[in-house]
């Protein structure tokens, strides 16, 4: 059971404008919890087999500074440090978080003891306690403590860990480089650290006690001797879908212990029985954790291997702030021409290859859609089909990532009267996902929409041909689509705001392809990195076909009743890997 805030923190995160009672922001986790550790207890062996499930999240050391500061990008530590943390937490709860809203975190207790200082940089959490950070940022997390019998043996694993720097062995992945085999042995430093881990446990202990929390028992020991059944065990004490059906591997973590382990062992023991155990002398041991020069040097170590992780995304990170640069030495090559009779060639070189968009007019001259489409054209041609449409979208902010939520059968006659009487909305809206070609008496509406075969592939119209159609007020909020798109508009405008793939740092994506922000209504506060983007508008005019290049994000709003027509069978390659 994990405690909630008090009726006291609720009212004061009220005055700062968080409100616990609301729903949560369309990309914050359903669900959360973190393990409670200390190290050398079997936290990557515990964090790797959950996030290999696929459906546990990603629990890591999230909150180790040196974390921090591999993973904010170069071109975010330009901002004030309020700014660039504030970014750091919206990368941690995208990248924590499995896509069915299960958020996962690993916090050592000296991570755990340093939140307040860490989120106080933040004005709305200034002043909290770690518990109160813990509540507010991660909405309630459910706990799991792991721990370790065998103390003796973890101080003996984290002082070889501190000075050999190796802290994990994976098939297949080469040692450090500067790693020791044989570290001298040192009884006294050892015992320090046994102390230490000892004071740590006893807080985490308190803290579990103080707060009415009864987490979630997980043993070394017992984790090593039945990697599965354990893993198995906190998939399902964290309730989630499809647990039971999941098949849990064999772990890539290799045990560290050889012959010098039980040797060091036997002299740690002997070095224990002549060490003076009385409270004084434990007392002066027991060095606070974040004054402790080994531990220091620890915490260092351990996350060497996130700098050597972060090498190849904070190269990509450098690249992307380069060209970012330099598409500023030449605005114009990102605004949205509009052209016309443009060959295959000059397409593909000047737009597609170049990964540039371009509103091209003239296609759609010799359409039938362009002279027939219209209230009673749709329902004298498609009226008794049996279509889908995306429904109830005003009550969800979430819309576009719950659409199976929103998927409604109606018969397509009524949802015409519904779309030219209701008025504008965004409660109802048939989209690509709808896949409208596909029902069977839409045939006719089809072919009145032909493929424009100097770009598109006819032989693969079906599956690669959309219709969008909806009242004036439907839209689609900030997103990349995964692949190139023709976007074809046969009556009605629509708005669309656009921001160049380049530029994709400023846009605090999530859930692969949706963004945080708002264009229409940016709040500059909570994603300040968006005032850098260069947000172009345009407005796509009956018969006007636009070429949105893959990556390129853009926020669409219809502002009439409208119908387009979209499509991705290109002559040219269109599947990328994201």
């Amino acid at each position: 059971m994990s405690s909630r805030p008090s009726l006291d923190l609720a009212e004061r995160l009220a005055q700062r404008g968080i409100d616990m009672s609301s729903p949560l922001r369309s990309n914050s986790p359903i669900s959360s919890y973190i393990i409670c550790t200390n190290p050398r207890s079997g936290s990557w062996l515990l964090s790797e087999g959950l996030t290999a499930s696929g459906l546990a999240g990603n629990p890591r050391e999230w909150f180790n500074v040196l974390e921090e500061d591999a993973r904010i990008p170069a071109e975010q530590l330009s901002t004030t440090p309020e700014a660039a943390y504030r970014i750091y937490l919206q990368h941690v709860r995208a990248a924590a978080t499995t896509p069915n809203g299960v958020f996962g975190a690993k916090l050592h207790y000296y991570q755990f003891a340093e939140l307040p200082e860490k989120l106080g940089r933040l004005e709305e959490y200034r002043g909290l306690s770690a518990f109160e950070l813990i509540s507010t940022v991660l909405r309630h997390p459910r706990h799991i403590w792991l721990t370790r019998r065998d103390k003796a043996r973890q101080a003996l694993s984290y002082f070889r860990a501190c000075q050999s720097g190796e802290w994990w062995r994976i098939d297949g992945v080469a040692r450090p480089a500067a790693a020791l085999e044989d570290p001298p042995f040192d009884g006294p430093a050892i015992w320090k650290l046994e102390r230490v881990l000892e004071a740590n446990e006893r807080s985490w202990q308190d803290y579990f006690q103080r707060h009415d929390i009864e987490p979630l028992v997980v043993v070394y020991e017992d984790l090593a001797a039945d990697y599965a059944g354990q893993i198995a065990r906190v998939l399902q004490w964290l309730r989630i879908p499809g647990a039971d059906a999941t098949a849990v591997g064999t772990p890539r973590l290799k045990q560290q212990s050889n012959p010098q382990t039980e040797a060091w062992l036997a002299q740690y023991q002997a070095f224990k029985l002549a060490f003076p155990d009385d409270s004084a002398d434990a007392d002066t041991a027991v060095t606070p954790v974040l004054s402790s020069p080994l531990y220091e040097q620890s915490r260092e170590a351990e996350a060497n291997r996130t700098q050597v992780r972060s090498t190849t995304s904070g190269k990509a990170d450098r690249l992307q702030s380069a060209l970012q640069q330099l598409a500023a030495l030449a605005p114009a090559t990102s605004t949205v021409e509009r052209r016309s009779a443009l060959s295959r060639n000059e397409f593909l070189e000047r737009y597609y290859a170049a990964n540039r968009p371009v509103i091209m007019r003239g296609l759609t001259d010799d359409w039938p859609a362009i002279r027939l489409w219209s209230r009673e054209h749709f329902k004298r041609c498609a009226g008794d089909a049996q279509v889908e449409i995306m429904a109830g979208r005003a009550t969800d902010p979430s819309y576009e990532t719950n659409i199976h939520r929103h998927r409604r059968e109606i018969r397509f006659a009524d949802y015409v009267d519904q779309v030219f009487d209701g008025g504008a909305s965004n409660d109802y809206y048939l989209t690509a996902n709808n896949d409208f070609f596909r029902h069977p008496g839409t045939e006719a509406l089809l072919g009145e929409a032909p493929p424009f075969t100097e770009y598109l592939d006819l032989a693969k119209r079906l599956g690669h041909t959309f219709l969008w159609f909806g009242p004036a007020g439907s839209m689609t909020p900030l997103h990349h689509d995964p692949c190139n798109v023709f976007m074809a508009q046969v009556f009605g405008r629509k708005r669309f705001k656009i921001v160049p793939a380049k530029q994709w740092s400023f846009v605090y994506h999530y859930a692969t392809y949706f963004s945080e922000v708002d264009c229409e209504h940016p709040d500059f506060y909570h994603w300040p990195l968006f005032r850098h983007a260069n947000v172009q508008e345009v407005v796509l005019e009956p018969g006007e076909v636009l070429f949105m290049p893959v990556g390129w994000w853009h926020q669409v709003r219809s502002l009439e009743t409208s119908a387009m027509v979209s499509f991705t069978n290109f002559v040219f390659p269109n599947t990328f890997d994201w």
